[in-house]
């Protein structure tokens, strides 16, 4: 639930790898555009946003979230507001396309929460996937049942390896600098 109107204005940020046109973005082949030009902004030097994007990154992909123009903060909280992850709808369209697009924030800044990895690994191939989580979870909703086909529930625990095989990537080649608290 979303604070009602005016008791906490919330503020909308273009986001550094926005998926905005057909037209090439910078970051889609500038292998330094993470340490060129998104750690070098205000907003991502300090504070808790650089690695909330991470988190969106993650979310993104697994879901399958290709249309990510922007977020919302709280402005009260400035750059210690949480990212609010805000879709309008076009998420787990497409269960057999992987839109790795959405992980450039990750391969080009090779940075992670270790409790989101952690919890990916946990998820990964575990007793419970993550898929089959979102699924019961889903069977449940207050606004629900939302329902999805199983191939979407297949498609993030496909998600999650690879995902999974990225960050390892990052720590094989930054060491613990990729995982962050």
């Amino acid at each position: 639930m979303l604070p009602r109107d005016g008791m906490a204005t919330m503020v909308s940020q273009r986001h550094p790898y926005g998926r905005t046109t057909m037209t090439a973005q910078k970051w889609e082949s500038d292998r330094l555009y993470c340490e060129s030009d998104v750690k070098t902004l205000p907003e991502y030097r300090q504070g808790r946003h650089l690695l909330d994007l991470m988190d969106m990154a993650v979310l993104d992909f697994l879901a399958a979230n290709s249309d990510r123009h922007q977020y919302e903060y709280f402005e009260k909280l400035g750059s210690r507001s949480f990212l609010l992850h805000l879709d309008n709808g076009k998420a787990f369209l497409r269960a057999r396309t992987d839109e790795l697009a959405c992980l450039y924030p990750i391969t080009q800044c090779c940075l992670l929460r270790a409790s989101t990895y952690d919890l990916l690994r946990h998820f990964d191939g575990g007793p419970v996937t993550l898929g089959q989580t979102l699924n019961m979870s889903l069977r449940t909703e207050a606004i629900g049942p939302v329902v999805l086909a199983d191939r979407h529930f297949a498609a993030v625990d496909r998600r999650v390896t690879m995902l999974l095989a990225i960050v390892e990537e990052c720590v094989r080649m930054r060491g613990n600098r990729t995982l962050v608290e």
